[in-house]
């Protein structure tokens, strides 16, 4: 299983696969070592994918099984928060009230 670390956004599909091969065949298991898988996560022919939230961040494990012997593979799963750009706009207009008086010679009394 490659790589050790995937790195996704919140609200992406997460495809996890695991390659499992020997004779016997070995049956496969995925784990999520924080407790359960996530509500929506699907396991099929090797792959796990399910929906990225906060929550489902951390390590899971792909385990194979079978009479001669067992092997696992790890592999951490990064939740990356997506930056909302807000791109604010400020208009001030601002009336400045004015007078304008005529300047003129000063006149002597």
């Amino acid at each position: 299983m490659e790589p050790s670390y995937v790195v996704v956004q919140v609200g992406e599909m997460v495809e996890l696969r695991c390659i499992v091969t020997g004779y016997p065949a070995p049956r496969l298991v995925w784990s999520y070592t924080e407790g359960s898988l996530p509500r929506d996560a699907v396991e099929r022919d090797g792959y796990l994918r399910f929906r990225a939230t906060t929550r489902v961040q951390g390590e899971y494990r792909c385990s194979a099984t079978s009479s001669i012997g067992e092997d696992y593979a790890t592999v951490t799963v990064v939740i990356e928060e997506g930056i909302v750009q807000l791109t604010i706009f400020l208009q001030l207009v601002v009336c400045l009230g004015f007078w304008t008086r005529k300047v003129g010679p000063k006149k002597q009394l």
